[in-house]
């Protein structure tokens, strides 16, 4: 997972890039640490590369995990921490 930026200022749109690569990807699942989530259903494709969109509304710290799960090998995880300024 890549963030356009690792330190938004409040109101700014992040774009988070989620690449993946399996046997039989079901979707992408992303938490974006301020209690908002996104779902991408990927129907059993062998690559995804999957955009999501999040604005910050407040400042802080947060931790943005992203789900990848694929029907043989289970769901995997990445965590990106962002610091809203």
């Amino acid at each position: 997972m890549e963030a356009s930026t690792t330190s938004p200022t409040v109101g700014d749109t992040v774009n988070f890039l989620v690449r993946a690569q399996g046997g039989s990807l079901l979707g992408v699942d992303i938490s974006f640490g301020d209690g908002s989530v996104d779902q991408y259903a990927t129907g059993g494709a062998r690559t995804a590369r999957v955009t999501f969109k999040h604005v910050y509304l407040t400042v802080g710290t947060v931790q943005v995990l992203a789900t990848v799960t694929d029907a043989v090998a289970g769901p995997r995880d990445v965590l990106l921490q962002l610091a809203v300024n």
